[in-house]
């Protein structure tokens, strides 16, 4: 199975699905996006912590290595920090391109690239059709913000689990 099918499968399966951004309001207020970044940077830094080593993982459906490359470097603050690329296959066949970025937490613009991420569909940005992983080195937990409806964590740890979901749980979508 490949690494796509094994994410989706923990995150479907095992992880917890957060409704980011309020449904009834309208996604271009003000509001609306100031309660899906300030959600989306609350869940991620209950999971990673500033000097922690962690893997960005971004796969892009339409194979474009300059494209995808071109997204990230903007976030990146140290510019020394290196990424892997290549093309994944599904069944053979060619899927998706994949960049694969190991850093630190304070190395990266968090709250920006979280921004950028739940913004692709509010403002038709041309780069929608990326999917980012934001993956813990040690503590292998997946953060996967999809858009500004929500996003998609899992961890390990039972336990770590429930405390997570008690703590957020008017965020959390039904099961």
């Amino acid at each position: 199975m490949n690494e796509k099918k094994d994410f989706i499968h923990l995150l479907q399966e095992e992880g917890i699905r957060f409704e980011i951004g309020n449904p009834n309001m309208l996604s271009t207020s003000s509001h609306y996006m100031e309660q899906v970044d300030e959600r989306s940077v609350a869940i991620f830094y209950e999971l990673f912590k500033e000097d922690e080593d962690i893997k960005i993982m971004i796969h892009d459906y339409h194979k474009r290595k300059t494209r995808s490359t071109g997204v990230i470097k903007k976030f990146i603050k140290n510019k020394k920090i290196k990424y892997t690329s290549k093309v994944r296959k599904v069944n053979g066949i060619e899927s998706y391109f994949e960049i694969n970025i190991r850093c630190r937490v304070n190395e990266i613009k968090i709250k920006q690239l979280l921004h950028h991420i739940a913004s692709k569909d509010i403002i038709g940005a041309p780069n929608s059709d990326l999917d980012y992983f934001i993956i813990g080195v040690t503590n292998k937990q997946i953060y996967h913000l999809y858009d500004d409806r929500g996003l998609d964590i899992f961890l390990p740890s039972e336990s770590r689990r429930a405390d997570i979901k008690n703590k957020y749980q008017t965020w959390v979508l039904s099961e």
